[in-house]
């Protein structure tokens, strides 16, 4: 999978891709979860890839982190026009 990573205002100019190898799902998991520690508000992450390239295992890795839920539910981003995650204390946007 390709990984797309830049700041919202950024986004109209070329944003800087990152390419990774990874060995496998725990792998790409994990890197997910790391990025979940490194993101701020009005970070914007773009995931590109075919079908069995990990993109599902990277946002399973990085919301499990983000949302401190190991059994979180993340369905595969590739069929998705939207979906919401509520942080426990944020009130709704």
């Amino acid at each position: 999978a390709s990984i797309f990573c830049s700041r919202v205002e950024a986004v109209a100019m070329a944003a800087p891709m990152v390419q990774v190898n990874l060995l496998d799902v725990e792998a790409t998991e994990a890197l997910g979860a790391a990025l979940a520690h490194e993101v701020r508000r009005g970070d914007v992450i773009f995931l590109r890839g075919e079908l069995g390239s990990g993109k599902t295992s990277l946002a399973r890795g990085f919301l499990r982190r983000y949302f401190g839920n190991r059994l979180l539910d993340v369905p595969s981003p590739s069929y998705l026009l939207h979906f919401e995650y509520q942080c426990r204390g944020a009130a709704p946007a």
